[in-house]
C-alpha cells in the first residue's frame, strides 16, 4: 500500500481541527440546557481527578448486546417526540392509500418504540477528504425539513426522523462540526465555519499565530502524564471543546437531530495490518463503545482517558477533558496511520520524516478502558486490545469500510434504514483506468465479507 500524498494528508488533518469557527470555543451550556452542564476543560491537557464511586465498563455478553442507558434514552424520548413530526412529513408525501391518523393512533397505542412501530432511519457517512464532507453535507440538507426545496422535493423531514447518523473521517468532521455549531442547517455551516478551512493556508498569519499555543498545549498534555502524537498537531484551536459538552446543546437536549457516532478503528501493535476483524470503535457525546465478537462494551465518554479494573469493571485512575472534539475527529480521520503499517512503499518526503516519528506516535493515542476485558483461554486470544493499556487508533476506514455500516447494524439499535452515503472513490475513472474516480461498492463488499466471519454471522445484512 502505498502512502497517499504526505501534504494532502498533513492538510486533512490539520483542517480537521478548524471547524469550530462558526462557535469557537462556544462549551457553555444552552438556556434549555434541563440538567447540570459538565465543567469547561482548563486546557488542552486532561485533568485527573477522584472516581465516581459508581463509574464502571458496562459489558454485555446478552444478545442483543444492549447500548448504554444514556444513548438508550435519547432514542426513546426523540421517539416519543416524533409523532408530529411524522405526521407533517407524511401529509407533506401525501401517499395513496395510507391513512397517516391510523398509523399514528396504532403507533400511541402500542408505545412508540423505533424499530417495533415507527420506523428506525439511520445515516450512514463515508470518508474521502473534503469531497466527502461536501458531498455528505449537500444529501442531509436535501433531507433537512428546515430547506425548503427539500420540503418541495417530498424528502425534508427525513433528517429530523432520523435516530442515527454514523460518520468517519471527514464525515466525522462533518458530525462534529455540526454538533458544536448547534445542528444548523448545513449551508449555514458551510459558510460560517467550515469557509476559512478553504481559504486560510499553512503560511498564513491566521494559521501560524497558533503555533506557539500548540506546542504549549502539547507540552501541558505531555506533561499531565498522557502521550502525544503526530495526530495532536493542532490542539490549540477548540482547545477546551469536549464531545461531551454537545450534550448541552439545545438540538441536542430537544432531541431533534440524529444521535451522532464517530467512528474509528485500533491496530493490535504497532505495525500490525488492520482488517475486518480490528474493533471498531465509536465515540459519541455519552460513552466510548466497542463492538467485537469477544467484548460489547461501553464507558462514559466524558471520562475518556480513565483506566477500569479487569476484575470489578469499576474506574481505578480517572480523568477528565480527554474527549477533546478537535482530538476525536483526529482519530477518526488519522491516515497519518498508514505510515505504520507493514506494507507500505515511503515517499521520500515521508520517509524523511519517519527519521523522527516511529511506530504508534503515527497514531491516536487513548489510555484503554477496557483493558483486561474480553480475555481468550490463551495469550493473543479474545479482545484484540484487551493486553493493550492505550489504543492505537487509526482512520475508520483504512480496513476498507469506508462506510460505517456495523455501529447501525447492532440488533439493540433496531435500524430499520440505513441511507447509506458513499463519497470514495474506489472505481477506475472511465477515461484513465490507472485513476481511481467513483464509489464502486469496495465498502458494501467489505462490510458483507466482515459478517461472514466466524462471530460475525447473526447480523443481518442484504445478501
Amino acid at each position: 500500500m502505498r502512502l497517499p500524498n504526505t501534504h494532502l494528508t498533513l492538510k486533512i488533518l490539520l483542517w480537521g481541527h478548524t471547524l469550530f469557527g462558526y462557535c469557537k470555543e462556544s462549551q457553555a451550556a444552552d438556556s434549555s440546557r434541563a440538567t447540570t452542564p459538565l465543567p469547561t476543560p482548563k486546557s488542552y491537557a486532561p485533568e485527573k481527578i477522584s472516581c465516581p464511586a459508581s463509574l464502571s465498563v458496562s459489558i454485555s455478553s446478552t444478545y442483543p448486546w444492549p447500548t448504554s442507558s444514556a444513548e438508550q434514552a435519547y432514542i426513546s424520548s426523540k421517539t416519543t417526540k416524533s409523532l408530529k413530526t411524522w405526521e407533517d412529513y407524511l401529509c407533506r408525501v401525501n401517499l395513496t392509500g395510507f391513512d397517516v391518523k391510523e398509523f399514528l393512533k396504532n403507533s400511541t397505542r402500542d408505545g412508540q418504540v423505533a424499530g417495533r412501530n415507527l420506523p428506525n432511519i439511520a445515516f450512514s457517512l463515508s470518508g474521502g477528504g473534503n469531497r466527502a464532507l461536501l458531498y455528505a453535507a449537500s444529501i442531509m440538507d436535501a433531507f433537512d425539513s428546515r430547506n425548503p426545496q427539500a420540503n418541495e422535493a417530498r424528502t425534508g423531514g427525513v433528517l429530523q426522523l432520523a435516530n442515527f447518523a454514523s460518520g468517519l473521517s471527514a464525515s466525522s468532521w462533518l458530525l462534529a462540526s455540526w454538533g458544536n455549531a448547534n445542528f444548523i442547517r448545513f449551508p449555514e455551516l458551510a459558510d460560517n465555519a467550515w469557509h476559512s478551512a478553504f481559504t486560510h493556508g499553512y503560511f498564513s498569519w491566521k494559521r501560524m499565530k497558533h503555533y506557539p499555543h500548540h506546542y504549549r498545549d502539547l507540552r501541558k498534555k505531555k506533561k499531565a502524564g498522557f502521550h502525544v502524537s503526530v495526530v495532536e498537531n493542532d490542539p490549540d484551536v477548540g482547545r477546551t471543546l469536549t464531545l461531551s459538552s454537545l450534550r448541552s446543546k439545545s438540538e441536542y437536549v430537544e432531541q431533534s437531530v440524529p444521535f451522532p457516532i464517530l467512528v474509528t478503528t485500533s491496530r493490535k501493535q504497532e505495525g500490525a495490518d488492520l482488517d475486518l476483524d480490528s474493533p471498531i470503535y465509536e465515540f459519541t457525546p455519552e460513552d466510548i463503545n466497542v463492538w467485537h465478537p469477544t467484548l460489547n462494551a461501553t464507558f462514559p465518554i466524558e471520562y475518556l482517558g480513565s483506566k477500569a479494573g479487569a476484575v470489578t469493571n469499576k474506574a481505578t485512575e480517572c480523568v477528565t477533558g480527554f474527549d477533546n472534539l478537535g482530538f476525536l475527529m483526529g482519530a477518526s480521520s488519522n491516515i497519518f496511520s498508514y505510515q505504520d503499517g507493514k506494507k507500505i512503499s515511503k515517499s521520500m518526503l515521508a520517509g524523511l520524516a519517519s527519521m523522527f516519528v516511529k511506530g504508534r506516535f503515527y497514531e491516536a493515542l487513548v489510555p484503554n478502558p477496557f483493558m483486561g476485558q474480553g480475555m481468550g483461554p490463551a495469550p493473543g486470544t479474545g479482545y484484540p486490545d484487551g493486553e493493550r493499556d492505550e489504543l492505537l487508533l487509526a482512520d475508520g476506514a483504512m480496513a476498507q469500510e469506508s462506510m460505517p455500516l456495523f455501529p447501525l447494524l447492532q440488533p439493540s439499535r433496531m435500524v430499520d434504514v440505513i441511507l447509506a452515503v458513499d463519497s470514495s472513490v474506489d472505481g477506475r475513472a472511465f477515461d484513465n483506468p490507472n485513476q481511481k474516480g467513483y464509489p464502486n461498492g469496495t465498502s458494501l463488499y467489505r462490510t458483507s465479507m466482515k459478517l461472514q466471519q466466524e462471530g460475525y454471522r447473526g447480523f443481518k445484512f442484504p445478501e
